[in-house]
């Protein structure tokens, strides 16, 4: 008992801040769905109430103040784990949000900084709370779910590569390929066609092991041409008969 009671302090005292201000704003969104955002002294009072680390650490505030805020400039903290809204509250990230073009840091922590019993906020916030707005509003959620779908069910890894910002490289265009189509570069493998693949269920682990001259940001490249595709595009509802 003393032993494990000892590994939880030490892992404990690991957690790292920026983590420890998403774990206590990814509670807050838990456990008041009904609210879009939060004022900072309620994320550093959930952060308390949590426990995490005792005593709070100072950087707990200025990360739900700054350090953390995406659209907020560096300084020189670049991640872009929260927003700040409107009336000056903090909610977390997503995709496709404003951010200051110098932050590319993490939106989430990684799943192995987590303390034990907290994945299931990573599980969460992948599959149900980091969706377009499409799909939020409910609207032309078809075509939306389409390509976002596969990209949170991918694996950690390629949600990792898919902060990638180079991802545009691996993608080419040749009018002598495929007619066009935009390709993996160096490759005859069409985005649509791997995007589909995702979408039919296939694992990426099943994609590298049948394609093995790609890789797990090549698929990840492939995901975000679609969702950057899908984002410019105008969609229109099919008329009701």
């Amino acid at each position: 008992m003393f032993i494990q009671s000892f590994a939880r302090e030490v892992w404990y005292e690991m957690v790292k801040v920026a983590d420890e201000v998403w774990i206590a704003t990814a509670l807050l969104h838990r456990e008041h769905p009904d609210r879009d955002s939060f004022r900072v002294h309620e994320i550093v009072a959930r952060a308390d109430q949590e426990g995490l680390h005792q005593p709070r650490r100072p950087g707990v505030q200025v990360h739900a103040a700054l350090h953390s805020v995406a659209n907020k400039p560096p300084n020189p903290a670049t991640y872009r784990m929260l927003v700040e809204t409107p009336d000056g509250g903090r909610r977390l990230y997503r995709s496709g949000d404003p951010a200051h073009p110098a932050r590319t840091g993490k939106v989430t922590p990684r799943r192995e900084d987590l303390p034990a019993g907290y994945a299931h906020l990573l599980d969460w916030y992948e599959s149900e709370y980091d969706l377009p707005a499409e799909v939020a509003a409910g609207e032309h959620a078809s075509a939306a779910e389409e390509v976002y779908t596969p990209l949170r069910a991918a694996s950690r890894e390629i949600r990792e590569a898919a902060v990638d910002y180079g991802w545009r490289e691996r993608i080419a265009l040749d009018p002598a390929v495929l007619v066009g189509k935009p390709v993996i570069r160096g490759t005859r493998l069409a985005v649509e066609f791997i995007v589909e693949l995702l979408a039919n269920g296939w694992r990426t682990e099943d994609i590298l092991r049948n394609y093995p001259g790609i890789t797990h940001k090549d698929i990840a490249a492939c995901l975000r041409y679609a969702a950057e595709s899908l984002r410019h595009e105008t969609l229109h509802p099919a008329p009701v008969a």
